[in-house]
């Protein structure tokens, strides 16, 4: 079995209260700071989470330089920056090509702090795509209105939709901008010369690194979302999951989310983390049970089916749970299917060495 019990310990610690992970992954994402650089450094290819902090703290803005201060010269455009008209798959196909237009047209009206959509076909069409928002429009969702927070969060008259927003304009620019800083700031660690090994790389260290386990509601109080997670960098294993797929797809790597579940029913091995298409190959991926303070290893970093298996059944609560269910499930209709076939994944040096290319000489010590 590849995997120490040290390393067994260090994930049941990271693991408190995964046994409803998958009955509030649905749920955390519909309800849906830290700083802490990675140096540039570009990889080939491959053949201590900080101090939380409070959510009222939402981002700090730069003081303006002084006279003997400038802009560094060599500093790159860079390459991704945040879409907040950045789709899923799931949602591509529970959207249509049909849809895809107005989904983006209504973000740009919310944005705009209008509201307002013209010539909507139907007061269904734009249920789906309010939907959709709702769901995965992290940066967007809380604010407008939904249906727990008005009786009428959105009217539909002949063809026009007017959507009702929880925050003034100024509420809302803050909300957003706190959002989309910290995905520009993951993002602006990848360079042009960068492969999407070494992308992924950069993103897996960045999740792991700028994230600690736990949950928001329980620290802070407020709603446990995706977005609170991100911006208080504190979540659960759905959180990083989410969070290391909105990242990898900002780059156009093919991502899904994956699931597990305990067969005997009992409470273990539920589970939720990332597979990303690389190379053509599918590889597991979980930023969860990156120990910060063990990154060095990039231990759950391009995992195989077996590994990605054996993980999960050495790892439940009662330590009973031997037949593991590894599924996807499609974000809007809870269908499960199967998993792509993982049949390849790194090796121990080969993920040392991955780790080396991101950090180079500077490895994460704060």
């Amino acid at each position: 079995m590849r995997l120490c019990r040290k390393k067994e310990r260090g994930v049941m610690k990271k693991r408190t209260g995964l046994g409803i992970c998958l009955l509030l992954c649905a749920a955390l994402l519909l309800t849906g700071c830290r700083d802490a650089g990675l140096p540039s450094v570009s990889a080939p290819s491959v053949s201590h989470a900080s101090a939380v902090s409070a959510p009222n703290a939402m981002s700090e803005i730069p003081s303006d330089l002084s006279e003997n201060e400038s802009v560094p010269p060599d500093v790159p455009e860079p390459l991704f920056t945040f879409d907040p008209h950045l789709l899923s798959e799931d949602a591509k196909r529970f959207l249509g090509d049909d849809l895809i237009p107005l989904y983006t047209r209504a973000v740009d009206s919310i944005l705009a702090h209008d509201g307002v959509v013209e010539d909507v076909a139907s007061e269904a069409d734009f249920y789906r795509v309010w939907h959709v928002i709702l769901f995965e429009n992290y940066a967007l969702r809380a604010m407008i209105h939904n249906a727990n927070t008005s009786e009428t969060p959105w009217i539909y008259t002949d063809g026009r939709v007017q959507m009702f927003f929880r925050m003034d304009a100024a509420a809302c620019e803050a909300h957003y901008r706190a959002f989309a800083e910290i995905i520009n700031q993951a993002l602006a660690q990848l360079r042009e010369e960068d492969d999407d090994w070494a992308r992924t790389a950069k993103l897996y260290a960045f999740v792991s690194a700028h994230m600690a386990y736990g949950n928001v509601y329980d620290a802070y109080g407020i709603e446990a979302t995706v977005y609170d997670a991100i911006v208080c960098g504190l979540g659960i294993c759905g959180d990083y999951a989410v969070y290391l797929g909105l990242l990898l797809r900002h780059c156009g790597i093919p991502v899904m989310c994956g699931y597990s579940w305990g067969e005997d029913g009992l409470g273990g091995a539920d589970h939720m983390w990332t597979l990303a298409c690389l190379d053509g190959s599918w590889y597991h991926f979980d930023a969860c049970w990156q120990a910060a303070d063990e990154l060095q290893r990039f231990g759950f970093f391009g995992m195989d089916d077996e590994e990605r298996y054996q993980s999960l059944s050495m790892n439940n609560f009662a330590g009973i749970a031997q037949n593991v269910s590894m599924f996807c499930m499609d974000w809007y209709t809870s269908a499960r299917g199967a998993l792509p076939e993982c049949p390849f994944g790194l090796s121990a040096a080969e993920r040392e060495q991955m780790y080396a290319h991101v950090y180079g000489a500077y490895p994460l010590t704060e």
